[in-house]
């Protein structure tokens, strides 16, 4: 058996795991590319990857300076390396040639956010924004700066610009809950979710349906570790009918594994059995989960 409360412990720190196995991600020289390069930059980053996302980012903006993606990608990645100096050097060794570069003059608004220096990081952002108006990592960031300055429906203006310009961008989502959250409104936010919805506007759906069950998957945990097992599986439930509603199945393998480990945890092993065959059902190579299958099978038998 998985020991006592260390099992949800684990499925959190194996969720970006778990995604990687779905799309049938590895990290070998041959599969390096398997997603896009952008994509795969970045789900290197998530990971806390940062050297093989640096090289990815690297390697971009090469030939892509002006993807404010790739900008953002270049200076998380550097400064998670704690290497933010080096990011510095390069954009600004750009700028000198190309002085309008909406994406660069974003990234060195970016640069100086992360240093505390809200000033000069607000002009830069605005003027790479007065440039491009279209600079959604840009919008996203001065939300993020405001919301820092307690300034919060002017963060939700940005934002809302942001997912006009790139509905497809989950920080954007996120930033939009957290700032609702901190504002006792996330009744607005479940309302926009739902127009989107009526729309069947696809990349909206799952933007908003993806920070409300990354909210969900953060306010379990808490349960969790208050001790509360009830708790924490009613949330990864729900979570879990999240995924579900906005046919996200990478969501829904996590949601069934960290289900899977709370019912062990909670003495349910024949629920817990369910969730792993229903999880393998839509993942067959979900290692952990087969893992854990395998596991309670043989601990069922030897009772």
């Amino acid at each position: 058996m998985l020991p006592k409360r260390a099992g949800f412990v684990l499925a959190v720190c194996l969720f970006l795991f778990s995604f990687c196995v779905s799309i049938g991600f590895t990290q070998s020289h041959e599969q390096e590319f398997a997603l896009p390069p952008l994509e795969m930059g970045e789900t290197l980053l998530n990971m806390g990857q940062l050297e093989p996302a640096q090289a990815i980012f690297s390697r971009l903006f090469e030939t892509q300076a002006e993807d404010a993606y790739v900008v953002r990608g270049l200076v998380k990645s550097l400064a998670g390396m704690n290497k933010l100096e080096k990011a510095r050097e390069q954009l600004e060794a750009y700028l000198k040639d190309h002085p309008e570069s909406s994406a660069v003059l974003y990234g060195m608004g970016l640069i100086h956010l992360m240093e505390r220096k809200t000033g000069p990081a607000e002009e830069f952002l605005n003027k790479a924004i007065s440039i491009d108006p279209a600079n959604a990592p840009a919008l996203n960031t001065l939300a993020v700066s405001l919301y820092e300055r307690k300034e919060y429906q002017a963060a939700i203006d940005r934002l809302h610009q942001a997912v006009e310009k790139s509905p497809g961008d989950l920080l954007v989502y996120r930033n939009l809950w957290r700032t609702y959250a901190a504002m006792d409104k996330t009744a607005l936010f479940h309302k926009e979710f739902e127009q989107a919805r009526q729309e069947n506007a696809t990349p909206r759906i799952l933007g908003y349906g993806r920070a409300y069950a990354g909210s969900l998957r953060q306010q379990g945990f808490k349960e969790y570790q208050a001790g509360n097992l009830d708790g924490a599986y009613m949330k990864m439930k729900t979570m879990l009918e999240v995924y579900r509603d906005i046919k996200y199945s990478s969501g829904e393998v996590s949601a069934l594994f960290s289900l899977g480990l709370l019912e062990e945890e909670r003495g349910n092993k024949s629920s817990a059995l369910d969730l792993y065959r229903t999880l393998l059902k839509i993942s067959p190579n979900h290692i952990q989960g087969r893992e854990r299958l395998q596991a309670l099978e043989q601990d069922i038998k030897n009772q």
